[in-house]
């Protein structure tokens, strides 16, 4: 009984240090106005444009990680981080600022009301914008150099740590794909503008994504049903961004099409590289069977 309690009691040390640390910073950077001064350098060294301040964002959460555990990384960032990021995913959603959305609220109805109102709108982009942060905290423990989850395995499984650090890297691929998709597919989350959406366009929405995540691992990877020949590749890309982001039609070439028929052609796109494949292994089974390393050879 005795030694569950003094573990526990050391682990408890450890958190506790750790927390009193994290207040001591995130109050300095309270009381200084540096998340403030930090947030208005996100914005401006992103031009405004919110993809490049969550890469921004990003890279932040990996060099802090690589210092910090990933609690004080999580908690540090978002201080500095999440009031731009939810004023530039609202400004993405409403067009306007939330300054700008506050105060014809403010000068229509009493403070309290107009505080409630502000917040369901806004809901989605916090919440989006500390998912975004969040997700992006995680990133260090398998990011190389520094990836010491990844050295952790290394240790267990009598592995190379530089390599293990790069497979865990390639098999956690979506860990840097989720932030985008916070910020940009509102049912990802489970909701958007006003925090409630209907089902079905949760449901297609998460449909999609799980499809996109099977693209963009065959985009990725080389590899669906049997390695991927350069057509099927560049297919399998139009398929993932089509996929993971239907604006994306909006933003490149101007034109506004509905979701739904740009999820379909991505899901077309798709089904084309999945009959191609099939069609490739009908005429060749060899193209399934697995190839041997240099170590495996005899």
């Amino acid at each position: 009984v005795m030694d569950p309690l003094l573990e526990g009691a050391k682990s408890t040390l450890v958190i506790g240090a750790t927390v009193g640390v994290i207040g001591i910073i995130v109050g300095t950077i309270q009381l200084t106005g540096i998340g403030l001064k930090f947030s208005q350098i996100i914005i401006d060294l992103s031009f405004g444009y919110l993809p490049l301040a969550v890469l921004l964002i990003g890279i932040a959460s990996l060099v802090l990680g690589m210092g910090v555990p990933v609690t004080a990384a999580y908690l540090i960032t978002a201080v500095l981080a999440v009031g731009a990021l939810t004023d530039m995913i609202a400004q993405m959603q409403w067009g306007v600022t939330l300054y700008e959305l506050k105060q014809p609220l403010e000068n229509l109805m009493p403070w309290d009301a107009a505080y409630v109102a502000i917040s369901s709108q806004i809901g989605w982009a916090l919440i989006a914008s500390h998912m975004i942060v969040y997700w992006f905290s995680q990133d260090s423990n398998i990011t190389p150099p520094v990836c010491v989850a990844a050295y952790a395995g290394a240790a267990i499984a009598g592995s190379d740590p530089w390599k293990t650090g790069w497979t865990a890297f390639k098999f956690a691929k979506m860990l840097y794909v989720g932030p985008f998709l916070f910020a940009f597919s509102p049912g990802f989350l489970l909701g958007g503008p006003g925090f409630i959406m209907p089902w079905y366009q949760v449901a297609s929405t998460w449909f999609t994504i799980i499809l996109g995540t099977i693209a963009f691992g065959s985009l990725t990877m080389g590899y669906f049903l049997c390695p991927t020949t350069v057509l099927e590749w560049i297919i399998c890309a139009m398929a993932t961004l089509l996929l993971f982001f239907p604006k994306i039609v909006h933003w490149a070439v101007g034109i506004d099409l509905p979701t739904l028929v740009v999820d379909a052609v991505g899901i077309g796109l798709w089904i084309m590289v999945l009959f191609m494949q099939k069609t490739r292994i009908r005429k060749n089974p060899d193209l399934t069977l697995p190839v041997a390393q240099p170590s495996e050879v005899a």
